[in-house]
C-alpha cells in the first residue's frame, strides 16, 4: 500500500509513512492524493497547502483518546480477578467422604455468568495494553494478547456449555496469568512457586 509523505507526495517507502505518522491509506485516498498532486505542483496555485492539510487530516489515523480510569492493580482487583474466579469456580470436582461431587453450571443463568466472565477476561487483555497501563510493548503486549486469545477460547467453551472445555480453558487462563505475574508481579505468586523466589 502507498502512503502520503510529509511533502504531500505519494510514496511507498515505509520510512515516509513512519515520518508522516501514517500507516496506510485506502486506494481511494491514494487516487485523490495523486489527482491533487497536479494542483500542488503548480507554482501559481495558492490552495495547495490547504488541500494538503485537508487530505492529511482526512487520512490520518485517529489519535487514541482513551483514558484509563484505574491503574493495573485496580483493574486486577475490580475486573480481572473477579471474572477469572467466576470462570475457575464454574466447573470442578470435590472429593469428600460422601464421594465425588461435580460442580457444573446448572441453569441458563449460571452458564451466562460463565460466558460473561470469559468475555471480561478476554477484553481485559485490551485494557491492559492501553496507554498508561502497558508496562512495555514487548512481553507485556505479548502476554496481554495471549490473555485475549485464551479468553476467546474460554468464551467459546462457555457458550458451547462444555464443562470439560471450560475446565481446560480455565487452566490456560491460569497459565497466561501466572506467566505475566512471574515477570511483572512476582510478589503475587504462591509461596511454593519457584518463579517468585
Amino acid at each position: 500500500m502507498r502512503s502520503l509523505t510529509l511533502d504531500g507526495t505519494v510514496g511507498s517507502d515505509p520510512e515516509d509513512r513512519k515520518l508522516a505518522g501514517i500507516e496506510t491509506f485506502s486506494e481511494d485516498a491514494v487516487r485523490l492524493t495523486e489527482r491533487l498532486d497536479t494542483f500542488w505542483s503548480m507554482p501559481t496555485n495558492r490552495t495547495g497547502p490547504l488541500l494538503a492539510a485537508l487530505v492529511l487530516s482526512a487520512c490520518a489515523p485517529e489519535v487514541e483518546r482513551l483514558t484509563p480510569v484505574g491503574d493495573v492493580q485496580e483493574l486486577m482487583i475490580a475486573v480481572i480477578e473477579p471474572a477469572a474466579e467466576v470462570y475457575w469456580d464454574a466447573v470442578g470436582e470435590i472429593l469428600d467422604s460422601a464421594g465425588v461431587h461435580e460442580i457444573r453450571p446448572a441453569s441458563d443463568e449460571e452458564w451466562e455468568a460463565v460466558s460473561h466472565a470469559a468475555f471480561l477476561v478476554a477484553e481485559s487483555g485490551n485494557l491492559l495494553m492501553m496507554s498508561g497501563r502497558a508496562r512495555d510493548r514487548g512481553d507485556w503486549t505479548t502476554m496481554s494478547q495471549a490473555l485475549i486469545e485464551v479468553g476467546r477460547e474460554a468464551l467459546k467453551a462457555a457458550d458451547a456449555r462444555n464443562s470439560e472445555a471450560v475446565f481446560d480453558a480455565g487452566a490456560e487462563i491460569y497459565y497466561v496469568c501466572s506467566e505475566c505475574h512471574a515477570k511483572y508481579a512476582a510478589e503475587t505468586l504462591r509461596p511454593n512457586d519457584a518463579r517468585g523466589n
